[in-house]
């Protein structure tokens, strides 16, 4: 057993030296992994950005009904007329106008309405967007917890390999072995290193993924913790209590039913396009010519009223009812959407707990067996613990495959309802 104890130390200092972490906590939590979310992210990135532009819209929106200030005025020289009294050239004048709208019979309110739900409508696509980037570090986290499972696997699997190879080899020289018995088991041995090369490198591409996803390129993690899997003994509420919840809190469904709001709002300032409109303004001037036509200051209401638009009125109601059915339209899709994403995680949570159930049980047997096969070790009746060791880690593989499937499911289903998963303890 010594090449084997040699083989292992070495794969453990392979395991420690997959990458050099420098940024990242060592050994880092899922927890902290989802805290690490940036917004170097490109689709939260976006998300922000589209935000950001919702609020400036919004702002622009109101500003027409703020107040207008603006200086004015005209350098002019001049060629006065022989019958005016006065024959200088220079005819420039300087004004300060004060402007704003003061009424307009709800088209403002309206506009102002549809930015608002806009912009309600953004943030939640901002925290949805947050919350599938969130899910997704989970993924990558826990594939890198399963490439690490899937190595020990690999390495025991070819430190036994090497062993009976090693043993097969002093036997072929004292003639006990034939050449095809001792290329079969090379033979075995290759296929067993190769495999453990790729689980090698499915532990450095794993860790390449998860450091990208953190937006950081440059550095890899390198011991990652279990998560806290206590979250898991839950009971699986009923598909009814999840459809109903679904059809409160779903984001996309909230999401769809303040753009069918944002639309309906819209159409009514579109309606409002040929309504008139009310000002307040002021005014005060100098001039370099004085003129009896000529006022020093002014204060006064002006009415706009609208009496032909050239058809821009009707074609942006046309527009605005026709975005409305759009959204009415997509949210009956996105609700259609939901269910059955819903309905189809529920089940999957069932097949999954069944399969960790299965997955525990194998575990159980697999440790006892070891038990079993140490003590006969032990007591020299078997020769080496091999297959045991191997089928035991192999266990260990299955358990956490279990395992992180239904952690991602569940995370998955809270979603759906509105639930924030990483806020109700189920990631550590």
């Amino acid at each position: 057993m010594t090449a084997k104890r040699v083989l292992l130390a070495v794969s453990l200092l392979c395991m420690l030296r997959v990458s050099v972490a420098q940024n990242f906590p060592d050994p880092m939590t899922l927890k902290q992994a989802i805290d690490m979310a940036s917004n170097a992210y490109p689709a939260y990135a976006r998300a922000q950005a589209q935000q950001q532009e919702a609020e400036a819209n919004l702002a622009l929106t109101r500003s027409d009904t703020g107040l207008q200030l603006n200086l004015r005025g005209e350098a002019l020289y001049i060629e006065p007329s022989e019958l005016a009294t006065d024959t200088s050239r220079n005819d420039s004048w300087i004004g300060l106008e004060l402007r704003k709208k003061l009424y307009d019979f709800g088209v403002t309110r309206a506009r102002v309405a549809a930015g608002e739900m806009t912009l309600e409508q953004q943030a939640l696509q901002s925290r949805a967007v947050l919350d599938q980037y969130r899910l997704l570090i989970v993924q990558h986290y826990l594939d890198v917890l399963l490439a690490d499972h899937a190595f020990r696997v690999a390495d025991e699997a070819m430190a036994i390999a090497y062993v009976t190879l090693d043993k097969a080899r002093d036997r072929h020289a004292l003639g006990q072995v034939s050449d095809i018995d001792l290329m079969a088991i090379e033979t075995e041995y290759q296929d067993t290193r190769s495999k453990r090369f790729a689980a090698q490198a499915r532990q450095r591409t794993t860790r390449m993924l998860l450091a990208e996803v953190l937006g950081n390129n440059e550095d890899r993690p390198r011991i990652l913790a279990e998560p806290d899997l206590a979250a898991l003994e839950r009971a699986l509420p009923s598909l009814n209590d999840v459809m109903s919840n679904l059809a409160e809190a779903n984001p996309e469904l909230r999401m769809a039913d303040v753009a069918i709001s944002a639309a309906q709002q819209s159409i009514e300032a579109a309606q409002g396009g040929n309504r008139p409109s009310l000002y307040g303004k002021a005014g005060a001037y100098d001039y370099e010519k004085e003129r009896s036509s000529r006022d020093e200051w002014i204060a006064g209401i002006e009415l706009n009223v609208p009496l032909l638009t050239g058809g821009r009125v009707s074609a942006e109601k046309q527009r605005a009812i026709a975005q409305w059915q759009q959204a009415k339209a997509e949210r009956d899709a996105v609700a259609m959407q939901m269910r059955q994403r819903a309905a189809q995680v529920w089940e999957r949570i069932q097949v999954l707990q069944a399969e960790r159930d299965a997955a525990l049980t194998r575990m159980d047997y697999r440790e006892l067996y070891l038990d079993r096969s140490r003590l006969l070790y032990e007591m020299e009746v078997a020769t080496d613990l091999g297959d045991a060791m191997v089928e035991s880690t192999r266990a260990r593989l299955l358990q956490a495959q279990a395992d992180y499937a239904l952690l991602l499911a569940w995370a998955e289903l809270d979603l759906l309802q509105g639930l924030d998963p990483w806020a109700m303890g189920e990631v550590q």
